[in-house]
């Protein structure tokens, strides 16, 4: 999982790809249902259109946005679930839930 996060940091969209399984089912909770992939090709595409990656192809200054994993649970079989908050060159982003949890 760090893997993958760390392949997002770097806007290796092939490198993300590669680590996850062919059937995964991604879901963002803190946007909802828009953002549910199934399978692997779902999230490569989902990944062409994230202003991470938009950005980082046209080299527009968006500045240094970083997904940073804070804490992991496994049910030890399939599912995995990833508290995150979003940094922008190195500052933390509020979300809705992510500056309620870190309490910033």
């Amino acid at each position: 999982i760090r893997s993958l996060y760390k392949a997002f940091n770097d806007r290796d969209a092939p490198r993300v790809a590669s680590l996850l399984a062919e059937d995964v089912v991604y879901e963002d909770l803190l946007l909802g249902a828009s953002t549910i992939c199934r399978g692997r090709e779902s999230f490569s595409q989902a990944l062409a259109f994230h202003p991470a990656f938009i950005s980082a192809q046209l080299g527009l200054p968006m500045g240094r946005l970083e997904l940073v994993v804070d804490d992991v649970a496994c049910d030890g079989e399939r599912s995995v679930g990833v508290e995150w908050h979003v940094e922008l060159n190195g500052e933390m982003i509020c979300t809705q839930i992510g500056c309620q949890r870190l309490g910033r």
